[in-house]
């Protein structure tokens, strides 16, 4: 159970960060396009 307030603490650290960035003008990270990998070769 440690576990779990431990990830839901850092959870709501990070929402709150995100929302501080957002009122303060700071953008979100831009998304990058998916590049597919294959790493078998033939």
């Amino acid at each position: 159970m440690q576990r779990m307030r431990t990830i839901a603490s850092n959870m709501v650290f990070s929402l709150k960060c995100k929302e501080a960035g957002l009122e303060n003008g700071v953008a979100l990270p831009k998304k990058e396009q998916g590049i597919f990998t294959n790493f078998i070769r033939e």
